[in-house]
């Protein structure tokens, strides 16, 4: 017991006194101890604040892009169909038929690969954006909720208390502050878990390149290890240029041919 004493009684003291060394304006009015846990308490809550605008501002970011790319996605799919169709209309009339040989090859190609790497990106689009919406709404609501938690501990660990307790009332001094202690370490722990939860999920989810610059991939991708250029929406983007390209080559060879 005299043990626990000591080190409630050491840890008390620590964390008093730096609490108010690193805030030397304050007035102490209730004594250094109660004062220094109120710092402690209100610097814990502002750093649990930190980390919840930080994350909430990175998942705004990627589902606000995901969203993005999905409507873009959307929109470019009938544009993309009916492209396709003309290139194929043109080998049924023998005046195009010459423009239609020259890229047959490329036609054929994207007959083949275009509409399959169109829907493979969509298909991880809407697993991205059930990801952000589902699969960590759990998470994001207790970092969240983190620093209303360090805020209940005054409460909770009846830090009240700490005012009417005297130099002889050693033991609703440590009782109060392990209390303050352990449920603030444990607050910290699962919120920096919670944390990592969701990074990691912002690291898997597959995110087309067709709204972003390098800038922005960099920030979704938040060095968790994700390949920029293992997008396989990138690999659309890719092959859909590719497409335009072909698409007006043709289209200025069909011209030709009606002058």
């Amino acid at each position: 017991m005299r043990n626990l004493l000591f080190y409630g009684i050491s840890a008390v003291l620590v964390l008093a006194s730096t609490a108010i060394k690193n805030h030397p304006q304050v007035i102490l009015k209730h004594g250094p101890l109660y004062d220094g846990i109120q710092l402690l308490i209100a610097e814990e809550k502002f750093h649990a604040q930190l980390i919840w605008n930080s994350t909430h501002r990175k998942i705004q970011k990627v589902s606000q892009e995901v969203e993005l790319t999905l409507k873009d996605l959307q929109s470019y799919g009938q544009i993309m169909e009916e492209k396709l169709k003309q290139l194929n209309d043109l080998e049924q009339y023998q005046a195009f038929l010459e423009c239609y040989i020259q890229y047959e090859r490329q036609i054929a190609r994207f007959n083949r690969d275009l509409i399959a790497k169109y829907l493979v990106c969509k298909k991880a689009v809407n697993s991205s954006l059930s990801q952000l919406r589902d699969e960590i709404k759990s998470e994001l609501l207790y970092i969240k909720d983190a620093p209303l938690k360090v805020q209940d501990l005054k409460y909770i660990c009846n830090v009240t208390d700490l005012k009417r307790a005297n130099e002889n009332d050693r033991l609703t001094a440590v009782r109060s502050t392990m209390c303050i202690l352990s449920r603030m370490g444990s607050i910290k722990q699962r919120q920096l878990q919670a944390t990592h939860i969701c990074l990691e999920v912002l690291g898997r989810i597959v995110i087309s390149d067709m709204n972003l610059n390098m800038e922005d991939a960099d920030i979704i991708d938040g060095g968790m290890g994700g390949s920029y250029d293992d997008n396989v929406c990138l690999e659309f983007r890719n092959l859909k240029d590719e497409f335009e390209l072909i698409y007006e080559r043709i289209v200025s060879c069909v011209l030709e041919e009606n002058m």
